[in-house]
């Protein structure tokens, strides 16, 4: 009935099947001439459109009772199928070629049986993965897709300004702007300004002697001795006025060589505190006395050390 009806309904029916299972009577080769040269071109014309397995089966046992089919046997084949013409056939279509010699319970159920739920959970398998591409693709189809947005114009390059950090730090210290420490020697004989921000910034020394940690904040002894030796904070009736609003913080300095090298040790301290190698030189060549170099660089290390480090 499927191939009485036109061609598009035939291969759309053989396209819907799970399996397609052709038999034929070996023992009826007029029949089989048939199925091979009317049928069996149809089906493999529809199988190029879709995949659908294939089980070819030869139901009965030859009457001439001759299995073999070589050339060299002289029985008469013409009124049988023989297993040879059969397997021809199946490779045509690219099925599975099964013989059934008999229709009991163990070429029916078994044998047969247990190819053909082979082939349906295969095919099974492949409708559903199918079945999920299909939606995944629909999923697709009909998702909200982004605006395709025209590429921005090329922003010109901007070419940013060197920084004035370091230069506006010693700005502020050389031109004595916004200072509110003044540094003296014992005899208030010259003054050095500065900024106890930027002092305390570098030195735990410095907040302890400026009051913004207290000794139990510290805790290292070396630093408070330090400060005690080298630094005294007084009040103002011994200094020499300055003509200011709010007074700066008075420091007299204890030992006059350090003193001597303050301006080059605070331009250190401005600078960041790691350009070492060119405090010491110019320390050096101020002081011109080994000892004396070595005595100012030391109390400079105490004045950066970090609490608790050696």
């Amino acid at each position: 009935d499927i191939f009485d009806s036109d061609w598009y309904t035939s291969r759309s029916l053989i396209g819907g099947a799970d399996i397609i299972v052709i038999k034929y009577s070996v023992n009826d080769k007029t029949s089989f001439q048939e199925l091979r040269d009317s049928y069996v071109p149809m089906i493999k014309k529809a199988l190029n459109h879709c995949s659908v397995p294939v089980i070819i089966s030869a139901i009965g046992a030859r009457k001439n009772g001759v299995p073999c089919t070589c050339p060299l046997c002289t029985s008469d084949r013409r009124s049988c199928v023989t297993t040879s013409e059969g397997v021809q056939l199946a490779k045509e279509l690219g099925a599975t070629y099964l013989e059934l010699h008999t229709l009991n319970e163990f070429y029916i159920q078994k044998y047969f049986g247990g190819v053909l739920e082979y082939f349906m959970i295969q095919s099974l398998n492949q409708k559903s993965s199918e079945k999920m591409k299909k939606r995944k693709k629909m999923q697709k189809c009909h998702r909200v897709q982004p605006p395709q947005l025209e590429q921005p114009e090329k922003m010109p390059i901007l070419k940013g300004e060197a920084s004035h950090y370091d230069a506006d730090l010693h700005n502020l210290l050389c031109c004595c702007q916004c200072a509110d420490v003044a540094f003296y020697p014992e005899d208030f004989s010259t003054m050095v300004e500065a900024h106890k921000i930027i002092l305390c910034s570098v030195s735990h020394l410095f907040m302890l002697l400026f009051e913004v940690k207290s000794p139990a904040d510290i805790r290292d002894a070396s630093i408070v001795r330090t400060a005690q030796s080298l630094f005294a904070v007084e009040g103002g009736a011994a200094f020499p006025p300055v003509p200011r609003s709010v007074p700066p913080v008075r420091v007299v300095v204890k030992d006059p060589v350090f003193c001597s090298c303050l301006p080059d040790i605070l331009h250190f301290i401005y600078s960041g505190a790691f350009q070492w190698d060119r405090l010491e030189e110019d320390i050096k060549k101020k002081l011109k006395d080994p000892e004396k170099t070595e005595h100012v660089l030391e109390k400079v290390k105490c004045i950066l050390k970090t609490p608790g480090k050696v």
